[in-house]
């Protein structure tokens, strides 16, 4: 019980040594300067690829100090050894294979997705120039990436979508569609009784999914009704019929 004391008071004497310089720029240990490594990768313009293999080559001493913000340790770098061999950790590569890759499949992305997007003339004449993109998180997007979905037949549903959520009221009107629906039929039969709207009827969906279309004729972003396949139709209506979570409104200001 005794040396556990010990140990805990040599701890916290150690603890205690540990000071910030500059709003947490730097640390002193032992009357020596470190730098935690998002510092470092910032003042030194280093990247965690060159910073991790010279921690690996053994060039660079590492410690872990608790993060007075809260949350994970902070890694703490010696400043002595980065800036005494500053030349040889900058002439490893500034990302690893894996990070090529995936920078690579991320212009690969950027560039597919923006193959499938569109400008709103509707929403440019209300002043949001908006550029409309399916997610790339979206399951849409991963059957394009897969092939499995042209990339003709995704355009014509995000332009679909977005003009069923944004611009025929279909997400504001839906009671009230639903409203006169029920008092029709109780006109036409007088033992109906008034059920709860569903969210899933097809007969509102398909008449707010028509007047869509017509605006997209009218706008000219597409020449002829059927363009708009039952295909199209059905996903739309299944992915789209009550929110926008597949789509993306990037505010962009072009000439």
């Amino acid at each position: 019980m005794e040396e556990n004391r010990k140990n805990q008071e040599n701890e916290e004497e150690d603890e205690e040594e540990l000071v910030w310089n500059n709003d947490y720029i730097s640390m002193i240990i032992d009357g020596e300067e470190w730098i935690p490594k998002s510092r470092a990768k910032e003042f030194y313009g280093l990247s965690d690829n060159q910073i991790f293999k010279a921690i690996g080559l053994e060039l660079i001493r590492v410690k872990y100090a608790k993060n007075p913000l809260g949350g994970p340790s902070v890694i703490l770098l010696a400043v002595n050894d980065i800036e005494e061999k500053l030349h040889i950790i900058r002439s490893f590569p500034k990302y690893s294979p894996c990070e090529l890759k995936q920078k690579e499949m991320y212009k690969m992305r950027s560039y597919l997705q923006r193959e499938v997007s569109f400008r709103c003339p509707r929403c440019e004449e209300e002043g949001n120039p908006f550029i409309i993109r399916p997610k790339t998180s979206s399951l849409l997007f991963k059957l394009y990436l897969n092939g499995e979905l042209l990339a003709d037949d995704l355009r014509l549903i995000v332009m679909l979508a977005h003009y069923l959520c944004r611009h025929t009221g279909y997400l504001y009107d839906i009671e009230g569609w639903w409203g006169w629906l029920q008092n029709y039929l109780m006109s036409v039969d007088e033992t109906y009784e008034p059920a709860i709207i569903p969210q899933d009827d097809d007969f509102v969906k398909e008449r707010y999914i028509d007047h869509a279309i017509e605006l997209l004729l009218e706008d000219g972003l597409i020449e002829y009704e059927d363009e708009i396949t039952p295909d199209i139709r059905d996903l739309v209506k299944e992915y789209f019929s009550c929110r926008e979570d597949y789509l993306k409104h990037v505010k962009e200001t072009w000439q």
